[in-house]
């Protein structure tokens, strides 16, 4: 039988599908007792006759136990320990039959427990963005042994490879693999010489990615290359990435350094969308690199918005929606980027002082980017009054130019960015 067990997350969908996880409710749909032989019952090809008793000197065979609550959490270490050597191993084929050979799974939990494989599968994929070779699909083929209760008895995985490392050899993708790995340890490194604070260590991998990488619009409305650009190797190897590359490049070079990286996925602006979870102590901080890296890409040299990076659940769910009982809660904003560095205002007056010394200092002409980002501790003012701030300060300073500039009050920040 075979089996879809995970649609692949593309961003020009709507929607995302949601594999159900094995309830306590199903699970309990059978004895969660250790059961006797005799209770599980024999083949009659196995049953002893009266003629032919049992070797009394050959111990009876240990009666597995049914899959339960209390056997769970082993199962389901042991499966997901089985799939990652599996895909480590670049295997086309995983096979579980030792992991089902510990429990005793009947016909009717069997559709529950693959979809709760399915979970476990799926939340390897995402937590190892090393596995650039994953498409994010895979399929199953298992059987069922029949007798007195049919029994779930053999399962195979199937992991879909993306196209481009579909026809490749193991060779040839551990090669790919290990540039990818070489280059997140290079990243790394570079940002823990910058410094030894986690979070000016997790700002400078932030910088060096949007720098790094450039944002596929191409790809974004094509099938065939959404896909391929949405893993960390476009992103880290070949600079092009969609939301799920930008999110496993940040998640696989922030590990590099022991941070715990999760990627939550749900929509943004209408369109599903993937980014990151980080956690610095005891708290978590949502960090978006992909809309901090708004097109037009800007090149390496490009000032940089840090609006996304480690921010809160309240401040995220301006924009951004995804299932809260999935992941752990952000409930403090950091925007460590605006207070480390000064550039916070608590009011009109200090962001227009901050505008005015912005004028005075600009150029004529203005030869290249130069940004403001100040986080407003109040209720911000809308951008057309930044406006109008902005055309006060050019006044004062006898700005004789125009200027080119783009902005936006997002998130509490207020960005604006003059252009040439």
């Amino acid at each position: 039988m075979l089996r879809v067990i995970y649609e692949p997350w593309s961003e020009s969908k709507a929607t995302e599908k949601q594999l159900p996880r094995l309830t306590e409710t199903e699970l309990t749909e059978s004895k969660q007792t250790w059961l006797t032989e005799a209770e599980l019952g024999e083949s009659e090809q196995t049953r002893p006759t009266s003629k032919r008793p049992a070797k009394t000197s050959e111990p009876a065979p240990t009666a597995r136990p049914t899959l339960a609550p209390s056997t769970a959490a082993a199962f389901e270490a042991r499966v997901s320990a089985i799939i990652l050597v599996g895909l480590r191993d670049f295997a086309k084929e995983i096979k579980l039959d030792a992991a089902l050979a510990e429990v005793r799974i009947p016909a009717s939990m069997a559709d529950a427990t693959i979809e709760r494989i399915f979970d476990l599968y799926q939340a390897i994929y995402f937590s190892h963005p090393e596995f650039y070779f994953l498409s994010g699909q895979a399929h199953s083929s298992y059987t069922l042994q029949h007798g007195t209760e049919s029994t779930l008895e053999a399962l195979t995985l199937k992991p879909d490879y993306v196209d481009s490392a579909a026809d490749k050899s193991n060779a040839e993708i551990a090669q790919r693999q290990r540039q990818l790995l070489t280059k997140a340890t290079e990243l790394a490194k570079a940002a823990k010489a910058k410094s030894s604070k986690p979070e000016l260590q997790l700002l400078a991998i932030h910088d060096a990615l949007v720098r790094l990488i450039s944002y596929d619009e191409a790809a974004a409305s094509n099938p065939e290359l959404n896909r391929e650009r949405s893993h960390a190797a476009s992103a880290l190897l070949d600079g092009l990435a969609l939301c799920q590359g930008y999110a496993a490049s940040f998640q696989l070079v922030a590990q590099q350094l022991g941070f715990e990286v999760l990627m939550p996925t749900g929509t943004a602006g209408g369109v599903n969308h993937a980014w990151n979870l980080v956690r610095l102590g005891d708290n978590y901080y949502h960090v978006d690199l992909t809309y901090d890296d708004p097109p037009p890409d800007g090149g390496p040299n490009a000032p940089v918005e840090h609006v996304h990076f480690l921010r809160s659940d309240a401040q995220m769910r301006r924009t951004h929606i995804w299932t809260a009982a999935d992941f752990p809660a952000a409930s403090a904003d950091s925007a460590a980027y605006y207070n480390l560095n000064n550039l916070v205002v608590n009011n009109r007056d200090e962001l227009m002082q901050r505008l005015d010394k912005l004028v005075e200092n600009l150029p004529q002409p203005v030869s290249e980017p130069v940004m403001l980002e100040l986080l407003y501790t109040g209720e911000p003012p809308d951008f057309s009054a930044v406006e109008e701030m902005l055309n006060d300060a050019l006044a004062l300073n006898w700005y004789d130019g125009g200027i080119n500039y783009r902005g936006r009050v997002d998130k509490e920040i207020v960005l604006l960015e003059i252009v040439p």
